[in-house]
């Protein structure tokens, strides 16, 4: 609506949305072992369906 102040988005340097922005870039090169990757942030990716974990592997779906 006009005359309304819009939300400010949260920074990305630093962000949560930026650790699960890495694991995605590095999922995209292919499978990669979980212990290289940021733990929370692979969980949260998993939790979203937008990867998976095996045989302690992680991969895009």
């Amino acid at each position: 609506m006009p005359g309304e102040a819009r939300a400010r988005q949260a920074r990305f340097e630093g962000s949560f949305r930026q650790r699960r922005g890495r694991v995605l870039a590095v999922l995209r090169e292919g499978p990669a072992p979980t212990g290289t990757l940021d733990g929370e942030a692979l969980a949260s990716l998993a939790t979203d369906g937008l990867a998976t974990v095996e045989d302690g592997l992680a991969r895009l779906p």
